[in-house]
């Protein structure tokens, strides 16, 4: 292809990658539509899905129409995702043709885009597709090896543990087969789904492998999850964390017994998810106040939402009644913390007082104060 031809190609593709989100809902709508058994997907999680696809698809089409290793991979963890939810490889086939068809649609009503162009583009796409068949063909046919295997297992285990059905002989084999003790104590960690596409969700997997206990990942609707056992918390929150390199925050639940535990504990790490501050790490067993009240927040707000404002706009103040209810509603001890005179933090808290009207020396006062201020970071 020539410069020029490269030139429009890759103007053509990002004018369609502009409006990616809308296209992608489109997308996912007409593989539903078309595909019925695709509602077993969950539709966010196959919304980011196909967003993924389509991404890498123009970022080839716009190239030289490699499909890169990394893209290659997805499609291959995709097809295995999609074989652990029970649709068959036909559909998946077929879910990618769809995908193909609307973005060919999107690039030919491209404002001024030149027949030849075109023609370019359409040689690549079918290309993509035959590549893609294959893909999606050798993930079937061979489950992808012993790590194939290992990510149908996490599939299913985790659409087990999330119906409800934890109970089942499936759930219990699942676990057993993934080196859980069904019967242990198990505990998850969660983050949202977005910024994980396949091939990071393996280096993710890779890096757990490496860490005492066992430890599997994997995406379930809008939350990437993780369910431990035997491992220690903070080594896992870490690795997860570390490999999120700023794209979002982490939740961490309880220890539960059971698989039905696990379920548990990934409501408690979804909750902690919720209230946990931007790019951080939140455990439910200190984020448990702001966490259980987290669908109660448009109720509670009228008490507390004016103390919010007042935590925003004087964070000594905030900072005061925190350490003063962590370090056991002593003075001397808030001061110590805080390397602050005991009568400087007695002033903070009458002020506090004097501004939210909440008293941190009553319980009641210290509660809506707390909530006020947010989660500890």
């Amino acid at each position: 292809m020539t410069t020029r031809k490269q030139t429009a190609a890759r103007r053509a593709c990002a004018q369609v990658e502009a409006g990616l989100d809308a296209l992608a809902t489109g997308t996912t709508d007409h593989v539903r539509a078309e595909l019925p058994g695709y509602a077993l997907v969950p539709l966010e999680a196959h919304r980011a899905t196909v967003r993924d696809t389509i991404r890498a698809l123009l970022r080839a089409l716009a190239a030289d129409g490699t499909l890169s290793a990394d893209d290659a991979r997805a499609i291959r963890y995709a097809a295995l995702r999609r074989e652990a939810a029970g649709i068959p490889a036909q559909d998946v086939l077929a879910a990618f043709h769809v995908v193909g068809r609307d973005v060919w649609d999107a690039l030919s009503h491209v404002d001024g885009i030149a027949p030849s162009t075109l023609v370019q583009l359409a040689d690549r796409l079918w290309s993509w597709i035959q590549k893609t068949s294959v893909h999606v063909a050798e993930a079937f046919a061979g489950g992808g090896g012993a790590q194939g295997r290992q990510v149908v297992l996490r599939q299913r285990l985790l659409e087990s543990v999330r119906a409800g059905d934890a109970a089942e002989g499936d759930a219990v084999e699942n676990a057993r087969r993934l080196g859980f003790v069904p019967g242990g104590v198990f505990r998850a960690v969660c983050t949202e789904a977005g910024p994980w596409v396949e091939g990071d969700l393996e280096l993710l997997q890779r890096g757990l492998s490496r860490l005492p206990g066992t430890n599997h990942a994997g995406l379930h609707g809008t939350l990437m999850i993780v369910l431990c056992q035997g491992a220690s918390p903070e080594a896992v929150s870490e690795e997860v964390h570390r490999q999120l390199t700023g794209r979002g925050s982490v939740g961490v639940g309880l220890e539960r017994p059971g698989i039905s535990g696990a379920e548990t504990s990934i409501g408690d790490a979804e909750r902690a998810l919720r209230v946990a501050w931007p790019d951080s790490v939140s455990y439910f067993e200190r984020a448990w106040l702001h966490s259980g009240l987290v669908d109660a927040r448009t109720r509670l707000t009228p008490l507390y939402g004016e103390a919010k404002a007042v935590a925003a706009e004087h964070p000594g103040l905030a900072q005061a009644v925190r350490a003063f209810a962590d370090e056991g509603f002593s003075l001397a001890a808030a001061a110590g913390a805080l390397q602050l005179h005991p009568n400087t933090v007695a002033y903070r808290l009458d002020r506090w007082h004097e501004l939210t009207g909440h008293d941190p020396r009553r319980f009641d006062g210290l509660a809506l104060s707390m909530l006020s201020i947010g989660p500890p970071r």
